[in-house]
């Protein structure tokens, strides 16, 4: 996709969390699956809906304590969103989602600042780390869709593949599917994708289907991708326009609305193949059944003081151990006090004075504002 094309919008409107300002119409389904597990192979299927409560998005930027341990980390996730189930268990999920992204070795590890990342002397996260750390934090709720919007951005190539190599085999051993929002994807991600949606901007989309399936339909239409090239830099530049040279500009608009007009009629054409899908869906809706220990919240009450106590716990690992931020403010602190007893030496015991008096305000608005 490139930029301008609706990128988050589409994908907060699938998560279920559009922008206020924008309008949502329709449901969003996913393909849900049982599966034999001796005999490997799918008992039944349906398009069940999604609740926003079942869907795991993982934004573009990353928000950490960045004084937490890994694992620290996703223990307390693990504590909110999973309620129903003991410490061990909780702990057990914890320690499922560090093996299956690779986070084990670095459990231990404080999260560290994204502003100032120092990989190299161990003393923080990687920005491949921290990004397979935000999808752990995702996952640990078992959700039924995973929803990534641009999950490669900020981090280089061989740490784009990691990642995205992490997501895809986790969603596999979940049995879940995954919305994923890529710019300029190397090769390699490009083989990853199972079914890819190709957005213009303006939010016209362009093509969806299957990935193997994408570059002979755009051969059919004369737009072959050359050898030796990466199919998804072929086709992001298909949709880009040039923002620098008018002339080139209306080129690309011309092809983009070709593209977009060329679609909407192969979509037409096969309007009776997708109306055979939803017939199969409603059939299979019948014989469907999946646990994925989900638990209504209301057969669990909200407990205050567990999470109050976590929260302060969670507070208190963090600022306990910046340890050189604490020696300096209770330095800041013990050099105002000095100065502000100089500013003010009518403040004491004793009968108040009126200069005594405005002393103590203006002491008290000095207070409040270095809090």
């Amino acid at each position: 996709m490139t930029a301008g094309a609706g990128k988050t919008t589409f994908l907060s409107s699938i998560a279920g969390r559009p922008e206020s300002s924008l309008q949502m119409h329709g449901n969003v389904l996913h393909y849900a699956t049982e599966n034999i597990h001796a005999q490997q192979q799918i008992i039944s299927t349906k398009c069940a809906p999604v609740q926003t409560t079942e869907v795991a998005w993982l934004q573009q930027h990353d928000v950490f304590f960045e004084r937490l341990t890994v694992e620290e980390t996703l223990n307390f996730v693990a504590f909110l969103e999973l309620p129903h189930l003991s410490r061990p268990e909780r702990q057990n999920v914890a320690k499922s989602c560090l093996d299956s992204l690779g986070l084990s070795s670095v459990q231990s590890r404080q999260v560290g600042s994204a502003k100032a990342i120092q990989a190299t002397d161990g003393a923080s996260l990687s920005g491949g780390e921290r990004r397979r750390l935000s999808v752990a934090v995702e996952l640990v709720s078992m959700p039924n869709l995973l929803v990534a919007d641009e999950p490669t951005s900020g981090i280089d190539s061989t740490m784009s593949e990691n990642v995205m190599s992490a997501i895809a085999t986790l969603v596999r051993q979940r049995q879940i599917p995954c919305f994923c929002t890529l710019h300029q994807p190397r090769s390699s991600i490009w083989h990853m994708l199972d079914s890819v949606i190709l957005m213009a901007p303006g939010g016209r989309v362009v093509y969806i289907g299957h990935r193997e399936d994408a570059l002979p339909y755009f051969a059919s239409l004369g737009f072959a991708c050359p050898a030796e090239t990466n199919p998804a830099e072929f086709l992001v530049d298909l949709v880009s326009i040039d923002p620098e040279n008018a002339t080139q500009a209306l080129i690309d608009e011309d092809r983009i609305q070709l593209l977009a007009y060329a679609f909407s009629r192969y979509m037409k054409e096969r309007s009776t193949v997708r109306a055979r899908a939803q017939r199969v869906c409603s059939i299979s809706e019948s014989v469907y059944k999946i646990d994925r220990r989900k638990i209504d919240a209301s057969q669990h009450p909200f407990r205050p003081i567990r999470r109050l106590g976590a929260l302060f716990l969670r507070s208190w690992r963090q600022n306990s151990r910046s340890t050189a931020l604490n020696i300096f403010r209770l330095g800041t602190s013990m050099g105002t006090a000095l100065l502000l007893s100089q500013i003010f030496p009518s403040v004491s015991k004793g009968i108040a004075q009126p200069k005594s008096v405005v002393d103590r305000v203006a002491l008290l608005s000095f207070g409040v504002i270095n809090m």
